[in-house]
């Protein structure tokens, strides 16, 4: 069985690319997207208020199903029910549950859980499965 976390902060974008940038990083700006000017003129100020503070976000966890002969086996029903207890090391935060289901686009193993990380910081990310 094979266990796959991804985590992502913040991505930037020109205003002519803002249209296509919630397809791949989420829809809220000044949050999970920044703009700036096309000439990249203040993407300086982006990143000096992005670096120095705490970044929310959330990570994703998805469950996958290997075979016998150890090939995953592609959007498996199987993944679906497993609690994932997690944990991190102080001075960040993160959701201490969550259960894999059926995604927003109909696929199965996946869920969330926020997560917060100050600047500067390295913390230590546990993640145990259970089913």
């Amino acid at each position: 069985m094979v266990l796959k976390a991804i985590y992502n902060c913040a991505q930037f974008v020109s205003p002519r690319k803002a249209l296509r940038q919630e397809n791949y990083s989420g829809e809220t700006k000044d949050s999970d997207y920044f703009l700036t000017d096309d000439d990249g003129t203040g993407l300086a100020d982006i990143l000096v208020r992005l670096v120095s503070g705490v970044c929310n976000s959330q990570m994703t966890i998805q469950k996958q199903i290997q075979d016998i002969n150890g090939k995953l086996v592609e959007d498996s029903a199987l993944s679906n029910g497993w609690n994932f207890h997690n944990t991190i090391s102080a001075g960040s935060t993160i959701g201490a549950t969550a259960t894999t289901a059926v995604d927003k686009d109909g696929k199965n193993g996946f869920t969330t859980t926020p997560i917060e990380i100050p600047f500067g910081s390295t913390p230590t990310v546990t993640i145990k499965e259970t089913l």
